[in-house]
């Protein structure tokens, strides 16, 4: 999906041009409520099976994985972190999945969401800000 969702982006952004623009709006939004309907599931299943206790960070052996992936791994060293089916992720694992679930991801909703929803800008009294109105009624600098 992100990949269809990058391609069909770079569609309607113009810099491509492989199907269109409208077919690529449909690709686009019909990519985008699949996403969404695979977000839905992931957190229904991670919530209802406990899952979620995988992407707690940790700080407890960061250091030696981050020097096993910067150095030791090119040396032959053992790698520092076992998996358990309790434990499946390395601290740096586990804090890569949280940058991406409290960074990232909020980042493609509501980009994504503002995005399918631009016919309602103006009821939502967004459209002055979105749209950067705002922007064009400032005064320009003066350059010296």
């Amino acid at each position: 999906m992100i990949i269809v969702l990058l391609g069909t982006g770079f569609e309607v952004h113009g810099s491509w041009d492989n199907v269109g623009f409208e077919r690529a709006v449909q690709y686009h939004t019909v990519a985008a409520w699949t996403l969404v309907s695979l977000w839905v599931f992931a957190v229904f299943w991670h919530l209802t099976t406990g899952e979620w206790h995988q992407y707690i960070p940790t700080l407890d052996k960061l250091g030696a994985v981050a020097r096993f992936y910067s150095v030791g791994i090119f040396n032959g060293a053992r790698h520092p972190f076992d998996p358990t089916p309790q434990r499946k992720h390395n601290p740096l694992q586990r804090l890569a999945y949280l940058g991406v679930l409290v960074g990232v991801s909020p980042l493609i909703w509501v980009t994504g969401w503002f995005c399918l929803f631009y016919d309602q800008w103006r009821e939502w009294g967004l459209n002055t800000v979105l749209s950067l109105e705002w922007w064009r009624c400032s005064t320009p600098p003066v350059l010296s």
